[in-house]
Parts: C-alpha cells; sequence; structure tokens
C-alpha cells in the first residue's frame, strides 16, 4: 500500500512542480520562486523513500536532501 501511494503522489508532484513555473494568480512571485523548490525537494525525499526501505534512512533522508539542495543552491 505504500509504494502505491508514494508512486501516485509523486505522479501528482511532478505536473505540479512543472505547473508552477506557468502559474499566473496571486502569489506567483512566491509560487514561481518557493513552491517548485518545495515540491522538488519533497520529490527527492519520496523518490529514496521509495527505494530505501531503511527506517533509520528515511528518518533522516529530509535532512540530507536539505542538505544538498543548499550546496546545489550555493553553487
Amino acid at each position: 500500500m505504500r509504494i502505491w501511494l508514494t508512486v501516485v503522489v509523486l505522479l501528482a508532484i511532478v505536473p505540479l512542480g512543472l505547473l508552477t513555473k506557468v502559474y499566473g494568480g496571486p502569489g506567483r512571485e512566491w509560487v514561481h520562486d518557493s513552491a517548485g523548490d518545495v515540491l522538488y525537494e519533497v520529490f527527492w525525499c519520496l523518490s529514496v523513500a521509495l527505494v530505501c526501505r531503511n527506517w533509520k534512512t528515511i528518518r533522516t533522508l529530509p535532512w540530507w536532501v536539505f542538505g544538498v539542495t543548499c550546496v546545489i543552491e550555493f553553487l
């Protein structure tokens, strides 16, 4: 059950992330600048959690994704 739910959420996040770049409604600056980044990080967390089954890895995964994306932003 968890695998299918993760796959469904991943399939929903990808188009949402792409749509953040063409959004033109209220708060469009925030959506263009930040919402896509949040969805990007959620995508990577779920993708790795789909592959890894170790609870310790899954529990520390958001911190690793956050750290790696911070390094990418500073580069």
